[in-house]
């Protein structure tokens, strides 16, 4: 359908002057969001490697873009107000539609970056760069720390043994 690439390409264009203010208003909050800020950065690589080729995004990825958007909306509505106690449960809703953009988006990045050819655009060259970059960069993931505070395994943590049995 000729109206595909139009709507790819303004929800991709919208995440990418979306993502800074949003990672910007969560940094006001102070309580510990690394995680939150974590899934920024990366879905603002990724959306940086999908605007070259809208087309690429999956309808997965462009629903958690939409889904991200209207909660970014909601939060910023209730920001205006005065202190609202639903603020609270709202950026929570916030910082988990960004760790699932991110999800979603970074296999349609990764694909590509890979597919990239001989002679990619600048712009995208450099974000695949910075993509890439940032999937080896040890520590990244901070899902880790996060999932294994609650007990009952499920770490993905290799070769640290016996440091703290948690016992």
């Amino acid at each position: 359908m000729p109206i595909t690439h139009p709507v790819r390409l303004a929800a991709l264009l919208l995440s990418c002057c979306l993502l800074p203010a949003a990672a910007m208003a969560q940094d006001d909050g102070g309580d510990g969001q690394s995680g939150s800020r974590a899934a920024s950065v990366q879905l603002q690589k990724d959306v940086a490697v999908l605007q070259a080729n809208p087309d690429a995004a999956s309808s997965a990825c462009l629903d958690a873009l939409k889904e991200l958007h209207k909660t970014q909306d909601m939060v910023a509505a209730e920001e205006s107000r005065t202190k609202d106690p639903d603020l609270e449960v709202a950026r929570d809703v916030l910082e988990t539609d960004f760790e699932s953009a991110a999800q979603a988006c970074a296999p349609d990045a990764a694909a590509l970056c890979d597919k990239g050819g001989t002679s990619p655009a600048p712009a995208m060259a450099k974000a695949c760069a910075a993509l890439q970059t940032a999937s080896r960069t040890p520590g990244g993931d901070d899902e880790d720390d996060e999932a294994g505070s609650g007990g009952g395994g499920g770490h993905h943590r290799r070769h640290h043994g016996d440091a703290d049995d948690g016992s």
